[in-house]
């Protein structure tokens, strides 16, 4: 009887060890299923990043073009302004000369004067 009592217990503690096993094989797989995911995320992460600093670049270069259009936009206004102002300064200019032109055609002439 005692024999048979101690039998089961084992019988048990072995049933109960195996069931241990199993489920520690079960969490061992589940962790190498997340494991792989990990390393999946972490590959997608990289390259993300990578793709980060290619953008990175890529603004930083539209950028310096935009403030080379800016600066050139800005040069052109300002070369525009002053070609306007000379454009001003000359048809003022040429009135004044036609006024005087007018006003030597109006007048007699010295020799016309003798």
């Amino acid at each position: 009887a005692v024999c048979q009592s101690l039998s089961s217990s084992v019988t048990n503690a072995n049933n109960s060890t195996l069931s241990i096993l199993s489920s520690a094989e079960e969490h061992d797989e589940t962790l190498t299923e997340v494991m792989r995911e990990l390393t999946d995320c972490q590959i997608e992460a990289e390259s993300l990043r990578r793709q980060v600093v290619e953008l990175e670049g890529k603004i930083k270069v539209k950028d310096a073009a935009l403030q080379t259009q800016h600066a050139l936009a800005s040069k052109m206004q300002s070369e525009l302004s002053t070609m306007r102002q000379r454009t001003a300064a000359l048809e003022h200019a040429v009135r004044a000369g036609e006024e005087r032109v007018e006003e030597a055609e109006g007048k007699p002439d010295s020799a016309d004067r003798k």
